[in-house]
C-alpha cells in the first residue's frame, strides 16, 4: 500500500533565495500477501484409538453447537444423526474388539474408516465456507468453530493445480506443484477426487505418492471436476477447490 510522509527540504525560489517547505514523499510498501485458512486433520497425532474416538465427537459437538454457521453440513452431526451414530458404531466395535475375539479388529477398523470418511465430508464442507469469506482472520475463526485445526497456507495460482488433457482420448493428466503442497516434505501421498455434477458427488480415485496422476476412460466431450488432498506427516490437509475440464 501507499504510505504518505512529509519532510523539510530547502527549496531554490532563484536569485538565491531559499525556502524552507515541506515536501510529501509517496512512498510504495510492499503489500503483505492474504493466507488461506485451511482445516485440518491430524490424523497422525491421534495416536490411540481413544485420542481419535474423542476428537471425532469433539467435531461433532462443536460443529452441532454451532448450527447457525454449519446450517447444511453434508453428514449430519445431530444426536442420532449419521455421524453420530457411526461414533456410536465404531466404539461398540472397540469394545467388542477388546475381547482379541478372531475378525473383531478388523471389523472395527472399517468402522473406524467410515467415521474417517465422515470426518473428510465435513472438513471439505467447512473448508468450502472458510474459502467463502475471503478473508483469514474471519475464516480462522470459523474453523475453530468446527472442531478442526487450522494451518495458515500461501494462496496458490491456477497454475499449481492443473488437469490437462492427454494424446489419449477420454484421458486427463492431474498434476499439482508439490514442492508448494508438500511444504518439500519428501514422503507425502496425494488423494484424488473426480465429479461429474461440480463436485456433489465425489468419486474417490486411486491415492498416489507423486504429485500427478492419469485419469482414463471418460466420457468424451463430458466436463469433469477434479480435486486433491495432500497428506503429510501432521496428517491430512484440506482438499483443494474444485478445477473442471472438457474431456476429448
Amino acid at each position: 500500500m501507499k504510505k504518505q510522509e512529509f519532510k523539510l527540504e530547502n527549496v531554490h525560489l532563484g536569485y538565491g533565495w531559499y525556502a524552507t517547505m515541506f515536501v510529501m514523499v509517496v512512498i510504495n510498501r510492499p503489500v503483505a500477501k492474504q493466507k488461506r485458512a485451511v482445516a485440518v486433520l491430524n490424523v497422525d497425532k491421534l495416536k490411540t484409538y481413544g485420542d481419535f474416538s474423542n476428537k471425532m465427537k469433539v467435531i461433532r459437538t462443536d460443529m452441532k453447537n454451532n448450527v447457525a454457521t454449519f446450517t447444511s453440513p453434508p453428514i449430519q452431526v445431530a444426536d442420532n444423526g449419521q455421524f453420530d451414530n457411526d461414533i456410536k458404531a465404531m466404539d461398540a466395535a472397540e469394545t467388542t474388539a477388546l475381547s482379541k475375539a478372531k475378525g473383531t479388529a478388523s471389523a472395527r477398523d472399517v468402522t473406524k474408516q467410515t467415521v474417517l470418511d465422515d470426518a473428510h465430508g465435513l472438513q471439505g464442507y467447512v473448508q468450502f465456507l472458510a474459502d467463502k469469506l475471503h478473508d483469514t482472520q474471519k475464516a480462522v475463526a470459523l474453523i475453530q468453530l468446527s472442531g478442526f485445526d487450522v494451518s495458515l497456507r500461501a494462496v496458490h495460482t491456477k497454475s499449481d493445480f492443473t488437469a490437462q488433457k492427454t494424446k489419449i482420448s477420454g484421458q486427463v493428466k492431474l498434476a499439482i506443484n508439490v514442492k508448494k503442497f508438500t511444504n518439500n516434505e519428501k514422503r507425502f501421498s496425494i488423494k484424488w477426487q473426480s465429479s461429474i455434477d461440480g463436485g456433489k458427488t465425489p468419486v474417490d480415485l486411486p491415492i498416489t505418492i507423486k504429485g500427478s496422476t492419469l485419469v482414463s476412460n471418460l466420457a468424451v466431450g463430458a466436463w469433469m471436476w477434479f480435486r486433491f488432498l495432500v497428506v503429510l506427516k501432521d496428517g491430512e490437509h484440506a482438499w483443494s477447490n474444485w478445477i473442471k475440464v472438457m474431456v476429448e
